[in-house]
């Protein structure tokens, strides 16, 4: 733990795989709760990133104690990972409509094309607390969003023999590894590459979500760690003739 951020925090790590673990139990602890009724239950936004920041002195006023904060390129692309717009302003807006006086269909109709643009351009069944891309570049992060740079170090920590599945879940395809920190217990992670996101103030980012694994779900094809890993996501990205043509142990 480095610091408090408002209603957010900053952590860090020397190894990759311990931040996504980090993320995924904190995502299940927070599914948990809202379960039991927690409140705050409009999703709980992670980002994580990789590379290097800097520590400056801050002078403090009278004489006080010298604070320090972190600046860096990767600290400004975790703080826009973790503003991406949700689907649930426009809900907002449309209570403040309705609340004002205006005709609840009117409204619908009036906000359906902006609901439809933000709600991203993943098919399949919807899914709480996820993250999609818009077909305008805006991202909607409502889970664990990763950077490609984080991802391929994450890749490179990994045994070289490790085993991948290949899932297919409400019409979408993941890669889903087992991680196992020394400090926590195996935890599976489904991975999957969401596309360019257009960030204020950045270049164009192409970026992955991660999502906890169910350790009941059904396994899946086996495939071997490959690196770049994104160059397997890209790959399911495609159709299931062009998955289909990955090499596998044999494993059902």
């Amino acid at each position: 733990f480095e610091k408090f951020l408002g209603d957010g925090a900053l952590y860090s790590s020397r190894r990759a795989l311990r931040v996504l673990a980090a993320a995924c139990d904190i995502q299940n602890v927070y599914q948990s709760l809202c379960r039991e009724g927690f409140p705050f239950d409009r999703g709980l936004r992670v980002a994580v990133n990789y590379g290097s920041y800097r520590l400056l002195p801050m002078a403090a006023p009278r004489r006080g104690p010298v604070r320090f904060e972190f600046f860096g390129h990767g600290i400004v692309e975790l703080f826009r990972l973790t503003t991406g717009k949700s689907t649930r302003e426009v809900e907002e807006i449309a209570e403040f409509l309705v609340h004002s006086g205006y005709p609840v269909d009117e409204v619908d109709s009036f906000l359906r094309p902006l609901l439809s643009a933000r709600s991203g351009s993943e098919e399949g069944a919807p899914r709480r607390f996820a993250v999609s891309i818009s077909t305008y570049g805006q991202l909607v992060n409502e889970g664990i969003v990763l950077t490609v740079p984080f991802l391929e170090e994450m890749a490179r920590e990994m045994p070289s023999d490790t085993d991948l599945e290949v899932v297919s879940s409400g019409g979408l395809r993941w890669a889903v590894a087992t991680i196992e920190p020394a400090s926590s217990l195996p935890i599976r992670v489904g991975l999957r590459l969401l596309g360019v996101a257009r960030l204020k103030g950045l270049q164009p980012m192409e970026l992955v979500e991660a999502s906890p694994w169910p350790a009941d779900a059904e396994a899946g094809r086996r495939v071997l760690l490959e690196r770049p890993l994104s160059g397997l996501l890209r790959r399911l990205t495609k159709s299931a003739e062009d998955v289909g043509d990955e090499a596998d142990d044999g494993t059902p």
